[in-house]
């Protein structure tokens, strides 16, 4: 799920705009809806049209890092993707770089990267992000949409 990628989620480093502030996504926890676009290449944990579940922890406005967390199948599996953005905090425009992990019965797997957003603001409880990211040795770039819906105050 690089899209947790999301980053993650991530993804979320929602950015001053023209709009009033009160507009804007306020930090807390967000249900998110991630649907995987685009996939390069067989190295790509994700594969195209792939869509997943999962809660966003979304830091708000300042805030340079993101956390997305998304339970998959019926395995006993989780994904968890920290995003922190690196350039463009206060953007609609953020890039970042992401650390990746999926824990399940059989271990955990790892990867990191580095990924990019384009965030459109919906009003103040819900927005949406494209995100890109690239990992394994740039052997592997996916494309993902994030739509996301404030459930309330940020979880930890």
């Amino acid at each position: 799920m690089a899209w947790m990628g999301w980053f993650f989620a991530g993804v979320a480093m929602v950015a001053a705009t023209s709009a009033p502030a009160a507009t804007l996504p306020q930090p807390g926890t967000y249900a998110a809806n991630i649907w995987v676009g685009s996939s390069t290449s067989y190295a790509c944990w994700d594969q195209p049209d792939a869509i997943y579940g999962g809660v966003l922890n979304y830091g708000g406005l300042g805030s340079d890092h993101a956390g997305l967390r998304v339970p998959l199948g019926n395995k006993g599996v989780v994904s968890v993707q920290t995003l922190t953005a690196k350039n463009g905090i206060g953007t609609l425009t953020p890039k970042g770089t992401f650390t990746w992990k999926v824990t399940g019965a059989n271990g955990t797997k790892t990867t990191s990267g580095t990924w990019s957003a384009k965030i459109k603001v919906v009003d103040n409880v819900s927005f949406t992000a494209d995100i890109t990211e690239h990992y394994i040795g740039d052997l592997c770039t996916e494309g993902l949409v994030l739509s996301l819906t404030r459930l309330g105050p940020q979880q930890h």
